[in-house]
Formats: structure tokens, sequence, C-alpha cells
């Protein structure tokens, strides 16, 4: 059986409404973290250079270092307001992106009523 791996965050709901922060708001700059564009190319006299952004996150650290809202020099990352794990589970559950495997992020609300 093969196991894929992927990342799951817990928000903690008191961290975030000391930030000012809701859960769209946090989707929305996570949404925005995960880009993967052509940035065009550079041509030298015989050679071209062809250059790719990549935003995706490949480590726990990394994710937890992702800027979720700035105000100033005040910076918040997800680590200030959420646990991050990396889990594994069966492949009952898969996830591709152009064909390739892909990773799946999870989110868990506490939000208390």
């Amino acid at each position: 059986m093969r196991l894929n791996m992927h990342y799951v965050f817990g928000s903690d709901p008191q961290k975030m409404a000391s930030q000012n922060l809701s859960a769209p708001t946090v989707m929305s700059a996570l949404s925005a973290n995960n880009v993967q564009t052509a940035a065009g190319n550079d041509n030298g006299y015989y050679v071209t250079y062809r250059n790719k952004v990549e935003t995706t996150t490949k480590s726990v650290e990394q994710l937890g270092n992702l800027i979720v809202a700035s105000r100033g020099d005040d910076l918040v990352r997800l680590r200030d307001i959420a646990t991050i794990e990396l889990n594994k589970e069966s492949d009952n559950s898969r996830a591709t992106a152009n064909g390739a495997d892909s990773v799946v992020l999870g989110h868990q609300s506490n939000f208390i009523s």
C-alpha cells in the first residue's frame, strides 16, 4: 500500500482573533501563496534560459513561515495562529495536479460559538 503525505493545520481561534484574522482571510492568503507559473525567458547570444516561479512549500517549516497578514512591519505567519503537521494517509484518497501527484492541504477550524 502506498502512503500519501499531506499537510494539516489546525487554527487557534483565540490566536486568530488576537490578530483580527478570519478563516476566509487565512485561506485567501494560503491560496495566493500556492502559485506555479512561467516567468518567461532570458535570451543570451547562444542560449535561452526558461524561468519558472514556484511558491509551493516543501516542508512544515516553510508552510509555518508563510505570511498570512501584514500590518506595516508586523508580520503574522501561519505558525503564529495554527499548529501544522505532515501526516500520512493510505492511497484511499489521492490528489493530482496536471497529471502528477500533489499535496493535499487540510484545514480544521476550531471555532467556538
